[in-house]
């Protein structure tokens, strides 16, 4: 990250938070809504009319849902029960095409922007078959500022009016606001609306604990990204790119470097939106718990990326489950093979959808899709020998909270670690093949050293310490010791000399300035 834009943000930041606390409490959301498109038009630019064509065909599909809600309560008072039913399913019909028309559009612009080369590429391929040379047009116009994360969220809001959790948002610019607001477009979280847009519009006072609380988050967020993830960048950069060059112990070093890279910056960015909305008394929903410390891929995907893994479950997993040929097929194994099975089937099949869906989401190329069911082969196999495994254990005499479990639990996460790095090689791997490639370069010889003129012994001194940092504070935290809050709850000169001690850090060691090249953020293009 560049030293320049973060002085940039954080004089934005300050005028924003200024000009918030001398507005009215019901008109502070206006604020944030401004800059909040401020924001994004400074960045985005012309890609801008996306973000506001998803506001507004979002925000009209969700009045169109009210209404026809409201005319059928005015009908259906007059009529009996069977006819009542027909009503229903006739306006049900009519919220539905509204819905799918609107995400249907939406995705479409995903599609054009973010996936047009891959399927430009992947219809050129199928015609090559036939020894036809085709040339599918691309469309290269940029890629809106996390159009993945405002598409979802969008989505996520309509099909929720659609259900009836909630009526739909009268006031455009309260939906506006949800789908835009600035904090978490870079990275998210996802978000819902009943849960955060309430916040956004209500206005909040100034709160001396909350901005305490919000300026740790954001600085120990900037410690994550330009100290520790920045730097691992070099590293992991250098290796991906040379990996023929160097011996298997080094291919493994570089892989550990992508895996901490990725969680110190993504999550660090996490932190500093979460700060950002701290200070204004809103709180963004979780995103990481941990997830180093998972026993088995389940559990890590609960504690990554949480509000991803909650949205597919309410917006894929749940309709896919419950849809009539998946309900008709659990009906059908009903009987005929045991519990297990009537459980496992319709969940090998919806959750093909989540982890299909879930690699594409990440990017516009089939090693994605692979990364996405990479993960869930590993689950349906996690599944289908849990019940032997739990007679194998029982049999042990492994008992909850003996010491047997407890080292078999170390062992369970020493094991959900290797095959998350696996998945983070085939995620940080030029090409599928490369990935492959790499995986076999493990096994084999080469260079047992690293090239002073690429990568300083300093950065990885510094890397080294900025992980142990790193994974020290996650130690606390699943023991339940919160670093943050003791610290808010100190005097004010000690919190002021830990806020200066802790800047001056970030200032001396982050990896900006002459010899660093600046990274953007990774999930920032998804």
């Amino acid at each position: 990250m560049d030293l320049t834009l973060i002085i940039l943000f954080l004089l934005f930041m300050s005028v924003v938070f200024g000009l918030y606390f001398l507005f009215p409490l019901n008109k502070r959301y206006i604020v944030l809504l401004a800059f909040s498109l401020l924001f994004y038009a400074v960045y985005s630019k012309f890609l801008t009319v996306f973000l506001i064509i998803t506001i507004l065909t979002v925000y009209f599909a969700g009045i169109s849902i009210n209404k026809l809600d409201e005319k059928f309560d005015a009908e259906k008072k007059s009529l009996e029960k069977p006819e009542r039913k027909l009503l229903k399913a006739k306006y049900k019909k009519k919220k539905n095409l509204i819905t799918a028309v609107t995400v249907i559009l939406n995705l479409g612009f995903i599609a054009a922007l973010k996936y047009s080369g891959m399927f430009a590429g992947m219809f050129d391929g199928i015609f090559s078959w036939f020894k036809i040379t085709t040339h599918f047009p691309v469309l290269k116009i940029g890629l809106p500022l996390g159009i993945s994360y405002y598409t979802l969220s969008s989505i996520g809001y309509l099909i929720d009016v659609n259900r009836g959790k909630y009526k739909a948002e009268n006031n455009i610019l309260k939906v506006a606001l949800f789908i835009c607001f600035f904090p978490q477009m870079l990275e998210g979280p996802f978000a819902s609306f009943d849960k955060l847009a309430p916040q956004l519009s209500e206005g909040h006072a100034f709160d001396l604990k909350n901005c305490s609380s919000g300026i740790l988050s954001v600085i120990w967020g900037f410690f994550k990204k330009v100290v520790i993830a920045d730097r691992l960048a070099i590293v992991a950069g250098e290796i991906f790119a040379h990996y023929s060059d160097y011996n298997g112990l080094f291919v493994i070093i570089g892989i550990l470097a992508f895996t901490f890279q990725l969680y110190a910056e993504f999550s660090g960015i996490i932190d500093i939106a979460a700060g950002i909305s701290k200070m204004f008394g809103i709180e963004l929903a979780k995103n990481f718990e941990q997830p180093f410390f998972s026993k088995n891929v389940s559990e890590f995907w609960r504690r990554w990326h949480i509000s991803l893994g909650v949205w597919f479950r309410e917006y894929v997993f749940y309709p896919v489950s419950m849809s009539k040929p998946f309900m008709a097929l659990t009906k059908k194994l009903h009987g005929k093979v045991s519990p297990f099975f009537e459980t496992f089937i319709p969940s090998l099949f919806a959750l093909f959808f989540v982890w299909f869906f879930n690699g594409l989401w990440h990017g516009a190329s089939v090693k994605y899709i692979v990364y996405g069911l990479y993960y869930y082969v590993i689950m349906m196999i996690g599944m289908c020998i849990e019940p032997l495994f739990k007679k194998i254990f029982a049999k042990a005499g492994v008992t909850a909270g003996s010491k047997k479990e407890k080292f078999l639990n170390v062992l369970r996460i020493i094991r959900t670690f290797i095959i998350i790095n696996i998945g983070m090689l085939l995620f940080r791997a030029p090409t599928l093949g490369k990935g492959f490639d790499m995986f076999l370069q493990i096994f084999k010889g080469g260079r047992l050293y690293i090239p002073s003129k690429v990568i300083d012994v300093y950065d990885v001194v510094l890397c080294f310490i900025g992980v142990a940092v790193l994974l020290v504070s996650d130690a606390l935290k699943e023991y339940k010791i919160n670093v943050k809050e003791y610290l808010t709850l100190r005097p004010q000169v000690l919190r002021l000399s830990v806020y200066v001690s802790a800047s001056m850090l970030i200032i001396i060691f982050g990896a900006y300035g002459q010899g660093y090249v600046p990274v953007d953020p990774i999930y920032g293009g998804f």
